[in-house]
């Protein structure tokens, strides 16, 4: 009975976690107040006061725990830095630092991420080979991290507090530096930095895999982690239980053939595996594994205390949440802990049959955070483990510690590597798109009920008429929308129409580079395409584009059609008439896509969309923008791209009787666009500006909003406001999301 109640208390502990920290407080309380009933109708008072207490003092201390991490931004003049050396990535000319902050009196000892951008070369060189533990003595300037602007954004800022780190670090000048004073700590990070170092000369793959394995470094940029997070066999690579039970496995075994005591060899257990969980990268479903086994070892070997694993499981989420609330919003700490949840619920069933049960309690929690599932990890995942433990394990070691076979281990993990990449791209992959929270808890909650229910067929027609029921939601939407991406200093604006007949993107945004020297060039990283315009459309169970409509060649406006056209598949480009002989352009295109060029009157297979520029051709530069305009639900939208003055001038020459409810203003809000004329002819209801905040250009530039002022216009600034979208169901909504908010306009 005391370990059900320890089970409930931890349950509690998710629910009051998610309360302080997710925006879905009222469904969160609704739990609660449900696992509350089931502790009175179990009659127990004793079970009742000691959730009381519980609760109440979880709840206080939570509430501190998510609001103690607000670094107030501002100047640093005089700082002390102390940087573990593992936890130094350079990238290019850009260091970051994850490390400790303290400014004498001024500021509390606290984690941050800081940055650091190298002068030369050999600045560079110095923080790629360092192998000490550092204090830094620095001036620079602590920004807060703002939240998402865009739905369904990557929440950064909640990543980082799920890493207790306070906010972010720019280092403008680095006064003085030393090598850290040696602590235990500190010296097992120095080893950790130095094997780190030693695995960093080996062959690619090599490389990849021993630094996956042994150091639970895995390097997200390169494709072969794509590959296999597609295949959903990521878990593998993420260091938990399973080597956890190969390192006690290790010593217990080295214990016996030493004639050393089973409780000694506990007790070196005991001081090995908190040195492993530093070396092998602190991961969450590490430190659960790690936890639960000291936890074991302790209570049940030493102090010959019995009791249940999923009391063990119970007190480390417990424990874990209450010293870092956020982590429950994170897609590997739910994974983790869920998975041995059920791992522990399934002692008497078959490894086919336990498979198939863990990948189908993972799916609710994968689509609602990735949005996408690939039906072939279930029979996958139970070819990839013997894979895992007779080839890549063992070839890794043998590589690492035997110089003579890098070239054969090297070999065979190229050709694991190699069918990994080829599967990936295997047509296997579900667009789910993102389902109602409550769908995602029930399904668990059924999942896990189906072990023990007596009517089985009830709850698996319950289970798939959920499945189907939020299936057709995403995928057959009763409403039209109009999206403005805020995406920085560029456009990108998404046309979907009810049941998704009709989805359209005009302009990709895209991040304008600049001529840099080679050693100051970064890897490559998810643009924000990927980050905000995929993950919307993945999201919303959209996998493929009926148009990609290009108003011109600015990399502002195209930059980021590779990224996206990588993950989502686009069926016909639209460009101004000319742009398609453009190189520079071409050179982006890595699908085989067919290209129209366009020209004013043209007629596009899109439902209420007329193009009114340009009139001849071009190269696709400013003065060649194509010019739409987009009639949906008696509601008139206007796109000009980056067209000027003069070209809009020739527009409302040729359209007198052009009339705009909605006006995408041209160039970002530059003076250079959206003329007097223009805003006197269409009377335009709302003018939409997307813009990039604190951009160098200034936009909208002062001339631009005195001209909207003088008119009356009321305008939205994606800078201000963030994404925005315009709704039309039953009514008509415009909704905005800005960094701290989501707000509604009807």
């Amino acid at each position: 009975m005391r370990q059900q109640l320890v089970f409930y208390l931890a349950l509690a502990t998710v629910c009051l976690s998610l309360l302080v920290t997710s925006s879905h407080k009222l469904l969160f309380a609704l739990v609660w107040v449900l696992l509350t009933l089931r502790i009175i109708w179990a009659q127990q008072k004793s079970w009742l006061i000691v959730w009381l207490i519980w609760n109440i003092t979880a709840t206080a201390w939570l509430n501190w725990r998510s609001h103690d991490l607000n670094l107030p931004p501002g100047n640093v003049t005089h700082a002390q830095l102390q940087v573990y050396a593992d936890d130094v990535e350079v990238d290019g000319d850009r260091v970051a630092l994850v490390g400790t902050l303290m400014e004498q009196e001024k500021l509390p000892k606290v984690w941050v991420q800081a940055y650091y951008y190298c002068h030369d070369q050999r600045e560079q060189a110095f923080y790629c080979q360092n192998k000490h533990n550092l204090v830094l003595t620095i001036a620079g300037q602590v920004r807060p991290v703002s939240g998402p602007t865009n739905e369904n954004q990557f929440d950064y800022r909640h990543y980082l507090a799920s890493k207790r780190l306070a906010g972010i670090l720019t280092i403008k000048q680095i006064r003085r530096f030393a090598v850290a004073r040696g602590t235990p700590v500190g010296m097992v990070h120095h080893w950790r930095q130095q094997w780190r170092l030693y695995l960093e000369k080996l062959p690619y793959y090599l490389k990849w895999y021993s630094k996956a394995l042994l150091l639970g470094i895995n390097e997200t940029a390169e494709p072969l982690y794509t590959d296999i997070q597609r295949l959903g066999l990521i878990y593998l690579f993420c260091l938990s239980v399973m080597h956890v039970f190969y390192l006690v496995t290790l010593v217990q075994k080295c214990g016996q053939y030493l004639h050393i005591s089973r409780e000694t060899s506990n007790w070196i257990l005991l001081g090995i595996l908190p040195v492993f969980l530093i070396i092998a990268g602190q991961s969450p479903s590490l430190i659960r594994a790690v936890l639960m086994v000291e936890l074991t070892i302790f209570l049940r070997d030493i102090l010959h205390y019995p009791v249940h694993s999923l009391t063990i499981w119970a007190v480390v989420l417990s424990g874990n949440l209450l010293w870092s609330p956020f982590q429950v919003q994170m897609l590997g700490f739910e994974l983790s802990y869920l998975l041995t949840m059920v791992l522990l619920l399934s002692q008497e069933i078959s490894s086919l049959r336990l498979g198939v049960r863990l990948n189908l309690v993972s799916f609710p929690l994968l689509v609602w955070h990735t949005f996408q599932w690939n039906w072939l990890t279930i029979p996958l995942s139970l070819v990839a483990m013997p894979v895992f433990q007779v080839l890549i394990l063992p070839s890794t070691i043998v590589g690492i510690i035997w110089p003579g076979g890098f070239n054969g281990c090297e070999e065979i993990l190229k050709g694991i590597s190699a069918v990994w990449e080829s599967m990936a791209k295997w047509p296997t992959t579900i667009t789910y798109g993102k389902p109602a929270l409550i769908t995602v808890i029930g399904m668990i909650s059924m999942l896990l009920y189906h072990q023990v229910a007596v009517r089985k067929k009830i709850v698996k027609i319950l289970l798939m008429s959920m499945l189907l029921l939020n299936y057709g939601i995403i995928h057959f939407p009763l409403s039209d929308e109009v999206v403005y991406f805020d995406i920085g200093q560029g456009d990108a604006t998404l046309l979907r129409q009810r049941f998704n007949r009709q989805v359209v993107l005009i302009d990709t945004g895209g991040q304008v580079s600049f001529n840099r020297e080679r050693w100051r060039q970064r890897a490559s990283r998810r643009t924000n395409g990927e980050t905000i315009i995929v993950n919307y459309l993945l999201s919303q169970g959209i996998d493929h584009l009926d148009g990609l409509l290009l108003t011109h060649q600015d990399t502002d406006h195209t930059g980021n059609m590779p990224s996206i056209m990588w993950r989502i598949a686009v069926r016909e480009i639209y460009v101004p008439w000319g742009m398609e002989h453009n190189q520079h352009f071409r050179n982006k295109i890595q699908e085989p896509t067919t290209i129209h060029p366009v020209v004013a009157g043209s007629k596009l297979p899109f439902r209420g969309m007329t193009v009114l520029h340009p009139i001849q051709k071009g190269m696709g530069k400013n003065e060649d923008s194509m010019v739409l305009v987009y009639n949906w639900q008696q509601r008139w939208f206007f796109f000009s791209g980056d067209l000027d003055q003069a070209g809009e001038k020739v527009i409302l020459h040729q359209n007198p009787d052009l009339k705009i409810d909605y006006l995408k203003l041209g160039h970002h809000g530059s003076k250079t666009a959206t003329s007097i004329e223009l805003l006197r002819q269409v009377e335009p209801q709302i003018a939409i500006i997307s813009a990039g905040r604190n951009n160098r250009y200034h936009h909208p530039s002062e001339e631009t909003v005195t001209k909207l002022n003088e008119r009356k216009i009321p305008f939205m600034n994606t800078a201000e406001v963030g994404m925005i979208k315009i709704k039309k169901g039953w009514h008509e909504e415009i909704m905005t999301f800005s960094p701290n908010e989501q707000a509604e306009h009807k």
